[in-house]
């Protein structure tokens, strides 16, 4: 299956017709059409790389702030990565 529903710690604002918003993500490739995109019973959004991105274009159309949450959740997604050198080879 390449399409995901994530759950979230808070909620995405419901629609104009008070349908709940759902965070679907399809895992397939970008130039195969995948992306993070937000949707309900009525509408949805275009596929976006990012949640965040799909969030603002979501409560774009509602004119309605995008959560703290939201931004708070891509902070915490952060990694850091360390170059770590194989053994017997220079860095």
């Amino acid at each position: 299956m390449t399409q995901i529903h994530h759950t979230h710690a808070g909620e995405l604002p419901p629609c104009g017709e008070g349908h709940p918003a759902r965070h679907i993500e399809d895992r397939r490739s970008a130039q195969a059409g995948g992306g993070h995109f937000i949707e309900c019973q009525c509408r949805k959004t275009a596929k976006h790389p990012t949640f965040e991105e799909a969030a603002k274009e979501w409560c774009g159309a509602l004119r309605a702030r995008v959560p703290r949450w939201v931004q708070r959740e891509r902070e915490d997604a952060k990694v850091l990565q360390f170059v770590l050198p194989l053994a017997g080879r220079k860095p």
